[in-house]
């Protein structure tokens, strides 16, 4: 009976070592994106530039398929946004974006 309640003690024991307990960070992404959607004209080549930094767009698609459009991911805060096409500025603002919020630039 001593051997059976020597070993239940030693595994109760030996199961409360340091790594019993396991944590997770399971918080939001310090993230933010921005996309440029069309409600006129098709445009091919739009520069995106946030902040003094250029970024290419490919296609940019009309609002209605806005799922499709490709998304640039920055910091939450204030940003200088300037959208150009064939070096013509079609668009040049200041925006806050908050966490994981999308901010949409819609071309006319």
């Amino acid at each position: 009976m001593k051997k059976i309640f020597l070993l239940l003690f030693a595994v109760i024991i030996a199961s409360c070592g340091p790594h019993m307990y396991n944590t997770n960070s399971s918080g939001k992404e310090n993230e933010s994106f921005i996309i440029v959607l069309t409600q006129g004209p098709n445009y091919n080549g739009v520069i995106l530039n946030v902040d003094g930094k250029d970024y290419t767009m490919g296609k940019v698609y009309k609002t209605k398929a806005e799922r499709k459009a490709h998304s640039v991911v920055v910091d939450p805060g204030n940003h200088k946004i300037k959208v150009t096409y064939k070096g013509e500025t079609l668009v040049e603002q200041n925006v806050i974006i908050g966490l994981r919020e999308t901010k949409k630039i819609i071309l006319r």
